[in-house]
C-alpha cells in the first residue's frame, strides 16, 4: 500500500474520533444555552409575582384595619337600636318599635353594602384576567346600557364621542370600571339640573386616553389622589350615600391592567376622569391590499 495514503487514512480516523467540541449537539435535543435563558426568564418572572402578591398583601392588610374600623360604625347604630326595640316591646310603645326597626334595617344594609365592596375589592385584586380584544366604543355603548336606568331617572344628558378603538383588556373587570365612574358622574350631579356626561378618546405617544367628564358638584385639586384610596369620602355620606370603595376598586382595576388614572376637577365646575389604555396598532396592509388601493 502506497505510505502516503495510509497516512492520510490515519489522520482522518484521527480526526473523526476528535469532533470540534463547539459543533457537537446535546444528545436528546436540548440546547444548553436556551435552556438556561428559559429558567432566567421564568425566575425573573416569579420574582415579579412575588413582588406583586407582596404588595397585595401589604395593601390588603391596611385594607381590613380600615374595614374594621368602618364596620363598626353600623354594628354599633344595631346594638342601640336592638336595646330600643326590646324596650319598646316591653312598653308597648309601636312609635319606638317602628323607630328601631328602621334604623336596624338601614344599619344592616350599611354593613351589607360595605361587605360587598370590600369582597369586590379584594376579588379584583386577585382574580385571573381574561384578556380580550374589544372595541372602545361597542364598550363603551354596553356600559351606558347598565346605568341606563339611573340616567333616565336622573334625564341625563350623555354624549358619546368614539371612534371605533380595538383595546385589550378584561371585558368584565372595564365593564365595573366604566359603571362606577359613570355612576359616580351621575351621583355627583348638581341638584338643580340634569347631569350632563361627555366620553371622548385622544392619542399620546402610543396610548389612548379615554375622558369622561361631568359637570357636577366637583371637588378641590387637592384631594385628586385620595379619592383613589379605600373608604375615602369628600362629600356628607348623609347626603351622597356609598362604602367610599368604587375609587379604589377602579384604581385597583387599572393598576391590574397597568394602565394610569388621573382626575382633574373644580368645585361647582365638573369632573374629567382620565384612563391610559396602551393602543393596539392596526395591521399592516398585505401587499394585495397595498396592490388594490394603487390602482
Amino acid at each position: 500500500m502506497d505510505p502516503t495514503r495510509k497516512s492520510a487514512d490515519a489522520q482522518s480516523r484521527h480526526l473523526s474520533n476528535h469532533t470540534d467540541p463547539l459543533a457537537a449537539k446535546p444528545t436528546g435535543g436540548h440546547d444548553p444555552l436556551s435552556t438556561c435563558i428559559k429558567s432566567h426568564d421564568e425566575r425573573h418572572a416569579e420574582r415579579d409575582r412575588i413582588i406583586e402578591l407582596e404588595t397585595i398583601n401589604e395593601q390588603l392588610s391596611q385594607f381590613a384595619w380600615i374595614a374594621a374600623h368602618d364596620l363598626q360604625e353600623p354594628m354599633r347604630k344595631i346594638m342601640a337600636f336592638a336595646t330600643l326595640l326590646d324596650q319598646g316591646i316591653a312598653t308597648g310603645n309601636h312609635a319606638d318599635v317602628e323607630r328601631a326597626k328602621n334604623a336596624i334595617l338601614k344599619s344592616a344594609s350599611a354593613a351589607s353594602e360595605l361587605v360587598n365592596e370590600i369582597l369586590i375589592y379584594a376579588r379584583v385584586s386577585n382574580i385571573q384576567l381574561e384578556h380580550d380584544v374589544l372595541d372602545l366604543q361597542e364598550q363603551m355603548r354596553l356600559a351606558l346600557d347598565d346605568i341606563s336606568q339611573s340616567g333616565a331617572e336622573t334625564r341625563a344628558e350623555i354624549h358619546l364621542s368614539i371612534p371605533p378603538t380595538p383595546f385589550k383588556a378584561d371585558p368584565s373587570q372595564f365593564a365595573r370600571l366604566m359603571q362606577n365612574i359613570l355612576s359616580n358622574a351621575i351621583k355627583y350631579r348638581k341638584p338643580d339640573r340634569p347631569p350632563k356626561i361627555t366620553i371622548s378618546t385622544s392619542r399620546s405617544d402610543k396610548n389612548i386616553i379615554l375622558a369622561i367628564s361631568d359637570d357636577g358638584i366637583g371637588f378641590e385639586q387637592e384631594f385628586a389622589e385620595i379619592i383613589f384610596y379605600p373608604f375615602k369620602r369628600l362629600h356628607s355620606k348623609s347626603k351622597y350615600p356609598g362604602s367610599g370603595m368604587g375609587l379604589a376598586i377602579c384604581k385597583s382595576i387599572c393598576d391590574r391592567e397597568g394602565w394610569d388614572i388621573s382626575v382633574r376637577s373644580q368645585p361647582q365646575e365638573g369632573t374629567t376622569f382620565y384612563i391610559s389604555i396602551p393602543a393596539l396598532e392596526a395591521p399592516a396592509p398585505s401587499l394585495s391590499e397595498s396592490d388594490e388601493a394603487k390602482t
